[in-house]
Order: C-alpha cells, then structure tokens, then sequence
C-alpha cells in the first residue's frame, strides 16, 4: 500500500474515531493494524465505536493508539456501549405498561411510622425514602402490624389517591 493510499485510510478513520488525542501513536498503530485487517474493516470498527460512545464521557473512550493497539475493530457490536437499563423490567416501568404493585406510605403517615418502626426493629435503620420522602411498601402495614396499626395512625386510609374504604376492608378486618 503507498503512503498516500495510507494517508487516505488514516484521515477516514481519524475523523470517524470519537477520540482525537495522539495523533502520531494512533497512526503508527493504524500502520500495525493494517497487517491484521483491511482499512475498511478497521474504519467500520472506528465508526461502530463512535456511534456506541455518542453522547458518553470522552473521559472514559480509549486513545486511538489503544484501540488499534488491541484490535477492538474486531469488538463484538455493543461491546463498548452503555448499558442504560438494567432489566427489561425496568424499561417497562419507565415506559409506563406497568402499574406499580403495593401501598404507597407517604411522608409522615402513620404507614411510614410503622414501616420506620418494623425496620428500627428488624434491621436497625429507617425504612427507604424516594425523592418524595415516601416508599411503596408491599403491604399497607408491616407484618406484625398489618392488622393492628398504631393507635395514633387516624385511620386516614391510603395516601396514593385510591379509595380509603376499599382500601381498608381489602387491609384490615374490623377488630371485634
């Protein structure tokens, strides 16, 4: 391959790569490559890579010289990218299919106070938070409270918006 053949492949990959720090190792490197793979081959590795790294760090995406150096243009696709969603579960919720399932305690109910006591009890911290200073809870009460709540709970049902007297003879049966 000519030197200018080389110049060409090089600029291609170099305005493709998402990282453009060591020009010179990178060039060198690119050289080395070609003995391994075609220039198309190690383009298309240079473009993949950019497209999984958009948007991500530059911090955290390899020096060129790096990248040739190890022949990540062979990289699995998706090798590199961010995983954004841990589940597809997840994905579900964050798109709104699916209905959160439990009892939403808000910030000083009397189903937070008893949540906060069980958890003082059983594991010697307060129950979570959210960014709402609530927590949905899989239950209304606690198990050793689901029937007996606080003396001091009011009795002010639910505290999503659902209805509290359905609420409270799905939760509690009427004490005798």
């Amino acid at each position: 391959m000519s030197l200018d053949e080389l110049d060409y492949w090089f600029g291609e990959f170099w305005a493709a790569y998402p990282r453009r720090v060591g020009k010179l190792a990178a060039y060198r490197r690119y050289k080395e490559a070609m003995k391994h793979a075609e220039p198309e081959v190690i383009n298309a590795g240079a473009r993949r890579y950019a497209r999984e790294r958009a948007g991500q760090d530059t911090q955290y995406t390899k020096h060129p010289s790096t990248w040739l150096n190890a022949g990540c243009w062979d990289d699995e696709e998706g090798a590199n990218a961010k995983i954004t969603y841990v589940s597809e579960r997840h994905d579900a919720v964050l798109s709104g299919n699916v209905v959160p399932i439990g009892f939403y305690a808000a910030e000083d109910s009397p189903e937070l106070k008893a949540w906060d006591a069980y958890y003082m009890k059983t594991r010697g911290g307060r129950a979570p938070r959210d960014r709402s200073f609530g927590f949905r809870f899989p239950t209304r009460w606690p198990n050793e409270q689901r029937f007996n709540p606080p003396a001091d709970s009011g009795d002010n049902g639910p505290h999503d918006g659902t209805d509290a007297g359905a609420a409270q003879a799905r939760d509690r049966p009427e004490s005798a």
